[in-house]
């Protein structure tokens, strides 16, 4: 009876456009003003069928509200500091899947820049195949 509820909740999950799975991320952000700004933290980003959204919280508890597109090893995303009035920054750079297949073997990265900040996420993925 689990099994066939969650197949039908993946199902279920993949015909929406809607956020579906929690995944825990690391994040790294450095901006570059007058000084170095250099912010670490963790969060839970929800997969979708185009990437990755969510909030971020850094050692203080800033929140950082991201949403990220990835199509094969190219990714897109929007950060913003919440709140703020200094808007969104718009980043691109490169998604990887690295490791060897097993559990907790793989690794996922993403690196965002814009010129002016760079944004660094990582987690461990439970993926088995660890296929890019």
């Amino acid at each position: 009876m689990r099994y066939c509820f969650a197949l039908l909740a993946a199902a279920a999950c993949s015909a929406l456009a809607t956020p579906c799975f929690a995944e825990s991320w690391e994040f790294v952000w450095v901006a570059r003003s007058y000084d170095w700004l250099t912010v670490k933290g963790k969060g839970d980003l929800k997969r979708t069928r185009q990437g990755l959204e969510g909030d971020l919280l850094d050692l203080n508890g800033t929140k950082y509200r991201v949403k990220i597109k990835m199509v094969g090893r190219s990714a897109t995303g929007q950060m913003e500091i919440v709140p703020s009035d200094s808007g969104v920054s718009t980043l691109k750079g490169t998604f990887q899947r690295n490791g060897q297949p097993g559990p907790n073997n793989c690794w996922e990265t993403i690196q965002l820049y814009d010129g002016h900040n760079f944004l660094g996420l990582s987690r461990n993925s439970t993926d088995a195949t660890c296929e890019p």
